[in-house]
């Protein structure tokens, strides 16, 4: 019996990078009111390409959430806390809030 301890020689890999490979970031979506009614959760990860505006993550959620159609024309939307316009850049680790209009009485 060999009592010694065998050395494995261990060939270091460096990891490359596709140059096609898209990055996506995460953005946490928070639906508020009626858009948490048809959403049916009051939030949601959204994994979407690096470079991608606010107006990109709306169309995505509207993929994935059909019934989100009922108040696209008519709600707010706000990055970290502040109303924004389609064209703003999203983040990674971004929270984007989808607010209806507020009736009442």
């Amino acid at each position: 019996m060999d009592g010694g301890i065998k050395k494995c020689d261990v060939e270091s890999k460096e990891l490359v990078k596709d140059t096609n490979e898209e990055k996506n970031v995460k953005v946490k979506v928070l639906f508020f009111a009626r858009a948490r009614d048809l959403a049916g959760v009051s939030e949601k990860l959204l994994f979407i390409e690096e470079g991608s505006t606010t107006l990109d993550c709306i169309k995505k959620l509207l993929v994935e959430l059909p019934s989100l159609k009922e108040i696209y024309d008519c709600m707010a939307v706000a990055l970290n806390e502040m109303y924004v316009t389609d064209s703003t850049v999203v983040k990674d680790g971004d929270e984007l809030a989808l607010i209806p209009p507020i009736s009442g009485g």
